[in-house]
This record gives C-alpha cells, sequence and structure tokens, in this order.
C-alpha cells in the first residue's frame, strides 16, 4: 500500500517551522467564565447553564484542537473529558462507549444521528477539525425523543463569526515511536473559509486524513480488526458549508451541508486464527480461542470493496423572534448513509463432504459414520454486511414567557416528524477460495441475501417544557413529551435460510449420496438429515449452527405501534453566587434495533415459523427512570462539580458473545454511580484538574437474582488528571492521565464462560504547543510510557469463545506534529 497525496505539503511545511518559535502571541489564563455566562443549545433553546437541573459538560474549540492534536479520535477526547462517559478505543464505534451505562443520542447541530439500524458510528463521522464545541448532557432525557437513555451529546459545527474573509489552516503528522516507517504514519490536512458580509454568512471546511498501520508498544504492526473496525489505513474526508441570511431583525435562515467519506485502504487480511482439527478444519476465529492465540497481520489482501463508512446530510433552518411573541425555530434536514464492513466467517456452517470417497471407505469395510466423517472437513459461510439508511428530520419548536404576578414563566413547546428507512444486506464472498489462500482472497460469489428484513420506522411526537423561578435563588423545570413510534417491517427471506439451501441443494445432486442413501434405506433428504445430525453432535456447541433445510420459506413482516408518555422534572438552587445545589428527574425511551434483533431469524432459530417475525420474537420498547442529584461551584480560580445518579429500566438488551446475536431480555436493570470534577488554576502559569467517574449496575436474572452488568454496559472505574503550565505567548504543556480500575464483579457472579474480566490500565499523554509569529505548533505523545494494554472492546470481543480476531493490542506511544495558523 502506497499513500502519497498528503505526504508532500506536510514535510514541506513541517521541515519549515523550525526558526519561527517566538513569544509575541498572549494566551487567556484562568479566566473561567461565570456560570449563567455559559449557554448551551442542547435543550431545543439556547438557555444558560445555570438554568440547567442536570449534569451538563461543554467542551471548546481549544480544548478539542488541543486534544486532537495527539491524534486521537473524538470518541477517544470524549473518553478523556467527559467523567461518566467510556474511555475511547480508536475504533469507527462507539458502541462501547456507554454514558452512565446507557445509550448516547449524539447530534449534530441538533439533529439527531440515530437511525433504525443502530450502527454506532456517529462520534466517527466528523473530524475535530471540524468542531466549533460539544455540549454534554448526561442522564435519560426525551428532549430530543427516542435513544437518549444515557444522555446527548450536542457536536455543533463551525460557523462564521469574524466580519470579513478568513481562513483557518492545519497540518498534521502522526507517527509511531517504536517503527517509523513511512508506512505507520498517518497525515492530515484542514482548511477552513470563512466571511461575514452584512446580512450574509458562511463558512466551509475539509479535512482530509490519510492513516498508515497502527503500532503497538512492541513495535509490531497490529491486525486488522473485522469487527468493530479500527480506523487504520483509511483515507478519509469531511466537508461542511454552513451558511446564514439575516432575512430581518428578528429572521434569520441558516443552512448547512456534510459530506463524510472514509473507506479502508489496506493490504492486511484479518486474522481469523488457524484452522482446528477438532472442529474438522475450520478457523479458530468461527468456534473459539485456542490457548493464546494472538492475530497476526497478514499480507496480501486482495478485497475489491473494503469496509466504508458515506454519509450526507442537509439541513435548513429558520428562527423568528418574534412569532406572535414567541419565538420560532423550526428545522428540516435529510441524511443518506451507506456502511460497509469487513467480510465475517459466521454462520451456517456446512460440513463438505467427499461422497465419492465415503463410498470408496464403505466399499472397503469401513462403517458408514467413520466413512463419512474421514471424508469430511467443516465449512463456513463469508459475508459482507452492508447497511444504507435514510433519515428525513422535521422539527418545530416555540420559546415564549408568560408573566405571572412579576415573574416569567417560561413555555417551550412543539412537534417533531422523523421517518427513517433501513436495509442491511450480506454479500457473500467464495468461502473454499478464501481458505485455500490463507484468508487473504475474497471474491464474490455474486450472491446478495438479506439480513433481516427492510424496516421503516415514522416518528410523531409533541412536547412541552416549562420554566419557572417563584423566588430569585430557585428555578424550576418540567416537562411532558408524548412520542409515537410506528414501525414496517417489510416481509424478508432468512440471508442465512438462502445459503443453507443452496449448499444442500448442491449437496442432493451427487449421485454417490443418492446410491448411499438407497443403501441405508433412506431419501436422499432424509440420509443426509441423518448425517446432519450425526455431524451438528460431534462439533459440540457450535453444531447448532448446522442444520440440514432444503427449502426457503418467506417470513412475514407486519407493523408495531409504540408509544410512551415521558416525565421530566427538577430544580435549582442558588446557594449563592458562586454554587447551586440541583435535582431532577427524567425518563427516556428507546426501541431496539428491530433489524438486528431479526437478523438472525432463521432455520436455526424459529424452524421456518409462519408467525409474523413481529409476534413470534420479543420486541418491544425500553423505558428508562433517571434521577440526578448534584452540586457544582465556579470561583476566581477554582471550578467544581460532583453528581450522583441512579436509573432503572424493566427491559435490556443482551449481546450473545457465543452466538452473535441480540437479544431483548425482559429482565430490570438498575445502574447507579458518582462522577466528580475540578479544575484549578495554581498560578497565573500552573493548573491542574481531575475527574472521577464510578459506574456500578444490577439486572435481575430468573435463573441467578441480581448479577452485576458486564464491563460493556458500565465503564469501568475511570479517574483522569493533568497537570499544565503555560507561558503566555509563548508556549503551554500539558500532562494529562487515563486510569481505568479492574473489573471483575461481573465475571465472577455471571457466566465466567462469556463475561470478561476486564484488566485495567493507566496512560500518560504529554501535549505541547508553541506560539509562533505567524500560527501554533502542537507537539504530542500519546502513551508517553509506551504501556502495553488492551481497550475494553478489544477485552470484551476477544473473551474468551468469540471474536479471537479483534483480540489484538492498543497503539503503543506515538508522537504527533500539528501546525495550524489563522489569517
Amino acid at each position: 500500500m502506497t499513500k502519497t497525496f498528503l505526504k508532500l505539503p506536510l514535510y514541506c511545511a513541517m521541515f519549515g517551522l523550525g526558526s519561527m518559535v517566538n513569544t509575541t502571541h498572549a494566551e487567556d489564563t484562568n479566566a473561567e467564565p461565570a456560570l449563567e455566562k455559559q449557554l448551551v443549545t442542547a435543550t431545543r433553546t439556547t438557555e444558560g447553564l445555570a438554568s440547567l437541573p442536570y449534569t451538563v459538560q461543554i467542551i471548546d474549540q481549544d480544548e478539542i484542537t488541543r486534544q486532537a492534536t495527539t491524534g486521537q479520535e473524538l470518541g477517544g477526547i470524549l473518553g478523556q473529558l467527559v467523567p461518566g462517559l467510556g474511555a475511547g478505543d480508536n475504533s469507527v464505534s462507539n458502541y462501547y462507549q456507554s454514558l452512565r451505562g446507557r445509550g448516547i443520542l449524539v447530534l449534530i447541530d441538533g439533529i439527531a444521528q440515530r437511525s433504525n439500524r443502530g450502527v454506532s458510528r456517529q462520534l466517527s463521522t466528523i473530524s475535530p477539525s471540524n468542531i466549533e464545541r460539544i455540549e454534554i448532557i448526561s442522564g435519560a432525557t426525551a428532549i430530543y425523543g427516542a435513544g437518549a437513555t444515557g444522555g446527548v451529546i450536542n457536536i455543533i459545527t463551525k460557523k462564521a463569526s469574524q466580519d470579513g474573509l478568513t481562513f483557518h489552516s492545519e497540518l498534521g503528522l502522526t507517527m509511531s515511536t517504536e517503527d517509523r516507517d513511512s508506512e505507520n504514519q498517518s497525515y492530515k490536512l484542514a482548511q477552513d473559509v470563512a466571511g461575514k458580509f452584512g446580512k450574509f454568512d458562511f463558512l466551509a471546511g475539509i479535512s482530509l486524513e490519510q492513516r498508515g498501520n497502527y503500532v503497538d508498544s512492541d513495535g509490531d504492526r497490529i491486525a486488522t480488526d473485522p469487527n468493530q473496525l479500527a480506523r487504520d489505513n483509511t483515507d478519509t474526508v469531511d466537508f461542511i458549508l454552513n451558511g446564514g441570511y439575516q432575512i430581518s431583525d428578528t429572521r434569520k435562515i441558516s443552512a448547512g451541508l456534510q459530506y463524510f467519506d472514509e473507506e479502508m485502504d489496506t493490504d492486511a487480511a484479518a486474522d481469523f486464527g488457524e484452522p482446528s482439527a477438532a472442529y474438522l478444519g475450520l478457523p479458530l476465529g468461527v468456534v473459539g480461542k485456542s490457548g493464546d492465540y494472538e492475530p497476526q497481520s497478514i499480507d496480501g489482501l486482495k478485497l475489491n470493496q473494503q469496509p466504508a463508512t458515506k454519509r450526507q446530510s442537509f439541513t435548513l433552518d429558520f428562527t423568528e423572534e418574534n412569532f406572535f411573541g414567541q419565538t420560532l425555530i423550526a428545522q428540516a434536514s435529510y441524511r443518506e448513509q451507506d456502511l460497509y464492513f469487513y467480510p465475517y466467517l459466521g454462520a451456517p456452517l456446512f460440513i463438505q463432504t467427499d461422497w465419492a470417497q465415503a463410498a470408496s471407505f464403505i466399499g472397503q469395510g469401513a462403517s458408514t459414520t467413520a466413512a463419512i466423517f474421514g471424508s469430511s472437513a467443516a465449512g463456513s459461510t463469508i459475508t459482507q454486511s452492508r447497511i444504507e439508511t435514510t433519515t428525513l428530520d422535521f422539527k418545530v419548536a416555540l420559546d415564549s414567557k408568560i408573566e405571572i404576578d412579576g415573574k416569567d414563566l417560561g413555555l417551550t413547546y412543539g412537534i417533531d416528524y422523523i421517518q427513517d428507512k433501513g436495509n442491511q444486506t450480506s454479500i457473500e464472498y467464495n468461502y473454499n477460495e478464501y481458505i485455500a489462500s490463507g484468508q487473504t482472497t475474497l471474491n464474490k460469489t455474486g450472491t446478495v441475501v438479506n439480513a433481516g428484513p427492510e424496516t421503516e420506522t415514522t416518528t410523531q411526537a409533541a412536547f412541552l417544557q416549562a420554566q419557572f423561578a417563584p423566588v430569585e435563588a430557585l428555578t424550576l423545570r418540567a416537562g411532558l413529551r408524548y412520542e409515537t413510534i410506528h414501525v414496517e417491517v417489510d416481509d424478508f427471506v432468512s440471508g442465512d435460510d438462502v445459503l443453507n439451501a443452496a449448499f444442500y441443494n448442491s449437496q442432493l445432486e451427487d449421485t454417490n449420496l443418492q446410491t448411499l442413501a438407497g443403501l441405508n434405506g433412506m431419501t436422499t433428504n432424509q440420509f443426509l438429515d441423518y448425517v446432519t445430525d450425526l455431524e451438528a453432535g460431534a462439533l459440540g456447541g457450535v453444531g447448532s449452527y448446522l442444520k440440514y433445510s432444503d427449502t426457503v420459506s418467506t417470513r412475514e413482516g407486519g407493523s408495531k405501534d409504540f408509544d410512551a408518555t415521558l416525565f421530566n422534572a427538577g430544580a435549582v438552587y442558588d446557594l449563592n453566587k458562586a454554587q447551586q445545589v440541583y435535582i431532577s428527574f427524567g425518563q427516556g425511551f428507546t426501541v431496539p434495533d428491530i433489524t438486528r434483533l431479526l437478523r438472525n431469524v432463521s432455520v436455526f432459530t424459529d424452524n421456518a415459523s409462519s408467525e409474523p417475525v413481529l409476534e413470534s420474537n420479543n420486541i418491544d420498547a425500553i423505558k428508562t427512570n433517571s434521577w440526578d442529584f448534584g452540586w457544582r461551584g465556579q470561583f476566581d480560580s477554582l471550578e467544581l462539580s460532583a453528581a450522583g445518579f441512579f436509573n432503572r429500566s424493566d427491559k435490556s438488551i443482551y449481546f450473545n458473545a457465543s452466538t452473535g446475536e441480540a437479544e431483548l431480555l425482559d429482565q430490570e436493570e438498575e445502574i447507579w454511580g458518582f462522577e466528580g470534577l475540578v479544575n484549578a488554576y495554581l498560578t497565573d502559569n500552573i493548573n491542574t484538574g481531575a475527574t472521577y467517574s464510578y459506574t456500578r449496575g444490577k439486572t435481575r436474572s430468573e435463573g441467578s437474582g441480581w448479577v452485576s452488568l458486564p464491563a460493556e454496559r458500565v465503564s469501568p472505574q475511570k479517574i483522569t488528571a493533568h497537570l499544565g503550565y503555560q507561558m503566555p505567548g509563548i508556549f503551554n504543556t500539558r500532562l494529562q492521565a487515563l486510569h481505568l480500575s479492574d473489573y471483575k464483579e461481573a465475571h465472577r457472579e455471571g457466566n465466567s464462560a462469556t463475561t470478561v474480566p476486564f484488566v485495567g490500565y493507566t496512560t500518560f499523554d504529554l501535549l505541547t504547543s508553541f506560539e509562533l509569529p505567524k500560527g501554533t505548533l502542537g507537539i504530542a505523545i500519546r502513551n508517553l510510557t509506551n504501556k502495553e494494554y488492551q481497550h475494553l472492546y478489544n477485552q470484551v470481543r476477544g473473551y474468551p469463545s468469540t471474536g479471537v480476531s479483534s483480540d489484538l493490542p492498543a497503539q503503543g506511544r506515538t508522537l504527533s506534529m500539528n501546525y495550524s495558523i489563522d489569517y
């Protein structure tokens, strides 16, 4: 693999920086804004932080830029800065980043990025270079509808902020310190142009990234991850265009466009393991772990359609600040996504028998069973998932004030309408060619099958929020949201059934098999069914994926309606001008990924049931009740906050690591925890800070009672800390640490064979920037001590009976250089 188009301009720029360091640029030091001056837009309208009875965090552009200097992805940046959020893992997915043990709803400019196919790539589909700030509201909320059972992350893209024409340019280079080969380097080029001219403003920004190999702490190339997908060896384009026109003093129309395209470009194949004799030649990654097997990078991948993420969105906003004495906010958006995954081995399994050889063995006196097993090898299927979604989103909100006894009652009310269509297919590749090539050659067979039904979801909702301050020190809030979700599921044919039936029908045509069936007094179908049952028993636990079926049936889809009335209430009390206490209750509502739940519906799971799939499978909405109570204070040189939380639901989603199936369980879940944050400015030059989060949870199992939730659900105890030193106008430096504690409660209390005993780790980063006569040079070292460890995701997926191909180490130490200039 050769990557060149970003290298030349980056090298030229980096070599020209050495003589440019001086002491001219001043920097803001410790003037933290007062609580009432911090504005939040993640609540449907712009409000001051001081009025919100929630745990709220705002991350500004300077902090995003500083963290991005390390080459860290957005999920990793947020994992470092947000106490209750799980740590990042360098994958394209944020599936394992729960917030307070629940799912997050990601917004971009107020538009929810959810779809009815719950693929968690929201945090990897926008570059940090295109972000102005990020707002996080922790705890279940229905402000934006279904999905926010853990909280909301609102990403606000850059807009024009200065009169006239302005430019921002950025160049970046990241390399491994353990192997500095050019193939292990990553490059970044970003450019903004913005303008404000009278009533018109615009900003266009583009970010280009080319990532090389990821290298571990021993200097070895990390193998390709075929599961959640790491971002090594990817090419990324992220383009945004935001514009606005001030129609009058009270009216403004704005539009936003984003185009995101990321595709893997690697010559390294994923490693599913050596064939296992115990499982008739299946690769270990299909059937389970064997000893201390470690996936290796395999050169020579031949795959035309590599994993990719493509996303396009268009948003239109209209604001009228004097709509019959109210503020009208209307928003419409359209979004499409097209996602490809890495081809993956999976169900169904087959036993490929040489029937001529089996007949010969029988003719030599061997028993039928011995002859068949002696002439057989196990086979699998290898398919690539593709997901396509389209989403239409329309919102209208009115913000008004009514005077009551000289005090304002604030009301925000409106309606939401969302239409979401999703479809997932599986593209089959030639399994025998793939195995014969040593897992490197992937040629399509021409077969494309369903991976679950095509699904359309229509959401309609009405909401009302009220705010009132009966006395100056007390602010009360309460609200209601009524939401209906209508789901239409098309009739579909199970992809597993199609692949399974095609194999057995090809076997039925074998004349040697037909002869053996007759000798045993059976029809060919009966004999093949009998033999398949014998082979399934010999394969033990994975035998459930081996089932004779030579027919394919169409499963009836149908429709299902969900509705919920969701309530929230809270209060904020000012202890004094610098301190507040708050308490709140909120309800969240989510409909699980129906296509994912139905993806595994096949002859293996329902014996070709004739019932509509929405009736024959456990599918229901999940409602979460959440309580939040906390304290926050902001003083001249000190910022402090602390919060406790508790949330509860009567259902849970369980991912069965052994089967790869998602299941909705009718069992209660309770999650609780504590978060704390401190930032201190010790002198004009020295600052420090830390965050702490503790999350635990239990679920009530019929067989075991209350047992602890696994580490992938409740993030292990997390501590972050930093110490910074700055000389205004010259440089600033920051040493930061992230620590995750061991978490083994779920392993001890639950199913130890499938629940990982998480092993914690501590990493350090060093971030430094220098002010130049023109521009800023940033130098960062990530994983400063070259710590050898595994992210949570890799430990979960690599333990112990599935996903061995993801049992991969984290990156070792990296060095990053970044130059940026505003002009």
